[in-house]
C-alpha cells in the first residue's frame, strides 16, 4: 500500500476493507478509515528515548529504570485531554502486558501560559500579529529574549508581548557584561581570579548566599521570574556597595571575591546560557560551566539579623517592632510590654496569657 501523504488516511485506498465491510454489512456502508488521531504518533516516544539505537526492543530495562518514568511535562492546557491522554493509555497498556515497571508516564504536569500581542490577542498567522523569534534574536540578542520570556510573567500565566520590556532585560545583562569585562591591569584580574586580590562585603556576602538559596528553590518550584528578579536585584546590590564603599580602586571587584561572583554566574546560566558561558570563560575556567556543581549556600549567612515582630492583643494587631532575629522568649514580652502602643490596649485589664511565635509574631491574651 502506498502510504505517502495525501490527506486522506491510506485505509481509504483499501479495496480489500471495502469489500468486507460490504460483505458484513451489506451495501452502502463505509468503512471508518480514520482509526487514530494525529496525537497517537506521539503518545509513546518518550518511552524511545533513553534507548533509541536499541534494535532488540524499544528500551532496555535497565535504561527504563534510570530514565523513566518522566519527572515532569510541561506543555499547552490542550495537551492534557488530546497527546496526555493517548501517552497515558499506552503507557498503562503496556504496563499490563508487562512491558512497563510503571502505570503514570508523567510525574508532575506544568502548564505553560499562550503569548499573546501588545494588545491581549492570541498570536495567529491570519491575525498576522505573529512575533518572528528570529527577529528579536537578531535584534535584542538569544540571551535577552529567552531571559525576557521566563521573566515577563509566572510559568502558567499568558504573556503580553511588548518589545519594549525587554530593553530593561537586555540592560540586566549589560550590566553583568560589564561587570565581568575588566581591561584594566591584567595581572590584578588574574589575582582577583586566583582568589588573591579582592574580598566580599560581608553586605554581599549573606546577599549572594541568600541569592543562592532563592534562586535554587524558585527553580525547583518553576518560578522563574521571581528567581532572575532575585538575580537582578543582586547585580544592583553589587553596584550600589560599589558606590557606597570607601577606598574601592578603580578595579570594581575588590567589593567581591571572584569565587562569590563566579556563584552568581552559575545561578545565571539557566536563564542566559550563552553569556554566562562566556564570562566563565573569562573568569579562568577552561571546561564547561555547565559541567561546574550548582552553588551551595550557607545556612548560617541565610538568616535575618532583624525582624519585624508583630504584636498582638486578643489576636488583632497593634504593632510591628524591628528586633533582633535571635531575641528570646522572654525577651520579646519585655519589649512588647514595654510597647507604648501595647500598653494603651492593655490598660485595666488582666493579661491571661502570651503566645510566643519565634521570628514571627507575640499574641497578648487579655480579658
Amino acid at each position: 500500500m502506498d502510504f505517502i501523504p495525501t490527506g486522506v488516511s491510506p485505509l481509504a485506498k483499501s479495496e480489500e476493507l471495502k469489500k468486507r465491510v460490504k460483505d458484513i454489512f451489506g451495501a452502502g456502508w463505509t468503512p471508518e478509515y480514520d482509526t487514530m488521531d494525529t496525537f497517537v504518533d506521539s503518545s509513546w516516544y518518550f518511552l524511545r528515548y533513553p534507548d533509541p539505537k536499541n534494535n532488540e526492543r524499544f528500551c532496555s530495562e535497565k535504561r527504563l529504570k534510570h530514565w523513566l518514568p518522566v519527572d515532569v511535562y510541561i506543555g499547552g492546557a490542550e495537551h492534557t485531554y488530546m497527546h496526555l491522554l493517548f501517552a497515558r493509555f499506552f503507557t498503562k497498556a503496556l504496563h499490563k502486558l508487562g512491558f512497563l515497571d510503571f502505570d503514570e508516564p508523567f510525574l508532575k504536569l506544568r502548564h505553560q501560559g499562550m503569548v499573546l500581542d501588545k494588545f491581549g490577542k492570541k498570536m495567529s498567522k491570519s491575525k498576522g500579529n505573529v512575533i518572528n523569534p528570529d527577529d528579536m534574536v537578531e535584534k535584542f540578542g538569544a540571551d535577552s529574549v529567552r531571559t525576557y520570556m521566563l521573566f515577563v510573567a509566572p510559568l502558567e500565566d499568558a504573556v503580553l508581548w511588548n518589545e519594549d520590556n525587554i530593553i530593561g532585560v537586555r540592560r540586566f545583562l549589560d550590566r553583568v557584561w560589564k561587570y565581568a569585562d575588566w581591561t584594566g591591569d591584567e595581572e590584578i584580574f588574574k589575582k582577583w581570579i586566583n582568589g588573591e586580590f579582592g574580598e566580599t562585603t560581608p553586605i554581599l556576602k549573606r546577599k549572594i548566599n541568600k541569592t543562592i538559596k532563592k534562586v535554587t528553590d524558585d527553580i525547583d518550584n518553576f518560578q522563574f521570574n521571581t528567581a532572575i528578579s532575585s538575580l537582578m536585584i543582586f547585580i544592583n546590590d553589587i553596584y550600589e556597595e560599589r558606590s557606597l564603599t570607601s577606598g574601592v580602586t578603580s578595579f570594581d571587584q575588590t567589593i567581591i571575591n571572584a569565587g562569590d561572583f563566579k556563584k552568581f554566574i552559575q545561578l545565571l546560566v539557566p536563564f542566559a546560557p550563552h553569556i554566562a558561558e562566556e564570562i566563565w570563560e573569562k573568569l579562568g575556567h577552561t571546561e564547561s560551566i555547565f559541567l561546574s556543581a550548582w552553588p551551595k549556600y550557607d545556612p548560617e549567612l541565610i538568616k535575618d539579623e532583624e525582624i519585624n515582630l508583630v504584636v498582638q492583643v486578643n489576636g488583632k494587631v497593634r504593632d510591628t517592632i524591628k528586633i533582633s532575629a535571635n531575641i528570646t522568649e522572654e525577651e520579646a514580652k519585655k519589649v512588647a510590654l514595654e510597647r507604648e502602643k501595647i500598653k494603651a490596649h492593655l490598660e485595666g485589664k488582666e493579661i491571661k496569657k502570651i503566645i510566643f511565635v519565634g521570628g514571627k509574631l507575640i499574641n497578648i491574651v487579655v480579658s
